[in-house]
């Protein structure tokens, strides 16, 4: 039980790291900040994107494990 529940915390916490990485910078900050910055939270922001990406793999592979030998 325990197992199933982290593998479920760890769907939802790849979910949400894609979806906080698939966000846009709001226009009102893209203005205020210069381009230096600017770069470096988009950079930010694709970096939890691909890291929700490998959680979302790496739980999907567990998956077709656990559907296959359990």
């Amino acid at each position: 039980m325990t197992t199933f529940l982290l593998a479920i915390y760890f769907t939802l916490m790849g979910g949400f790291m894609l979806l906080l990485g698939n966000s846009s910078i709001p226009q009102a900050v893209k203005e205020s900040l210069p381009p230096e910055d600017l770069e470096m939270m988009q950079h930010e922001l694709d970096s939890w994107r691909y890291v929700g990406q490998l959680v979302l793999l790496v739980m999907s592979f567990v998956l077709i494990l656990w559907l296959m030998y359990g």
